[in-house]
């Protein structure tokens, strides 16, 4: 999950993804939440109910509404090029190699979700018809505490 922050009429909003969802989850700095369905164009209550009245914050519904579609086009972009590019990440560990198969595993950040990673697991066959190539067997948007959940259960299989 990724989060980025807007200021509008004075306050600070944290704007939170919603893994499997194109909805984003606002926390005003008052701590009251409210969604906001960027294909609906509609804003919901922290129960995802009813409609969410933005005037009770004095928040300029258009200003926001225009702030949040931003966000979400940079972020389907981004996903867009993570799903059709080609696979070129910056550092990458190679989990398995006989030789002739391998499996690559690479964490790059994501840049449009503020504390996103993507998470990518590949193969690559030596005696394809593409040999230079990979496949993308696995691929997950994750978050710091995800990561840290990794790496913990890591060192727990090392240290038996």
């Amino acid at each position: 999950m990724g989060q980025a922050s807007l200021r509008i009429d004075g306050q600070r909003l944290d704007i939170h993804t919603v893994p499997g969802s194109a909805r984003m989850k606002v926390q005003t700095g008052t701590g009251q939440e409210f969604f906001f369905d960027p294909d609906r164009q509609r804003y919901s209550d922290a129960k995802d109910a009813s409609e969410f009245n933005l005037q009770s914050l004095g928040i300029d519904r258009d200003r926001l509404s225009a702030d949040l579609l931003k966000i979400d086009a940079l972020r389907r972009l981004e996903v867009q090029e993570f799903n059709t590019g080609k696979i070129h990440p910056r550092e990458r560990a190679i989990l398995f190699d006989n030789g002739d198969f391998k499996y690559f595993v690479s964490i790059e950040k994501i840049q449009s979700l503020a504390g996103g990673y993507s998470l990518a697991i590949t193969s690559q066959w030596k005696t394809a018809a593409h040999p230079e190539e990979e496949q993308y067997r696995f691929r997950a948007c994750i978050d710091r505490a995800g990561l840290e959940q990794l790496q913990s259960l890591i060192e727990r299989e090392l240290s038996k």
